[in-house]
């Protein structure tokens, strides 16, 4: 699991004090699970990236690289209320509307 900000850099400590950050995005790495099954080998799932905007107007998040080096595909935006589950390819650069999230997977 890695923190990011909305520049696609990785949250500083400073950052995490900060009383006016309103957007993040959570890297699920499915490629670090450190998990085995029953056979005892390594257990590896898709990765997901998590954008959230708490802010009250859209921000533009800068995207950093999926683990498996494949584009990101939209899996969820909950500002498409008519089908928030439409799947798509993300660009390098994707603009989440205010107080909404969008999830990823590579």
């Amino acid at each position: 699991m890695t923190w990011f900000n909305s520049d696609g850099k990785k949250v500083s400590d400073e950052a995490w004090s900060a009383g006016w950050t309103r957007a993040v995005v959570l890297l699920l790495n499915g490629k670090t699970l450190q998990v085995g099954d029953e056979n005892g080998e390594w257990v590896f799932d898709d990765s997901f990236l998590l954008l959230v905007n708490a802010a009250d107007q859209g921000v533009e998040f800068i995207l950093p690289a999926s683990p498996t080096g494949k584009p990101w595909s939209a899996v969820l935006n909950t500002e498409n209320i008519e089908d928030p589950f439409v799947k798509s390819l993300a660009e390098e650069k994707v603009i989440v509307g205010a107080r909404a999230l969008n999830l990823l997977s590579d």
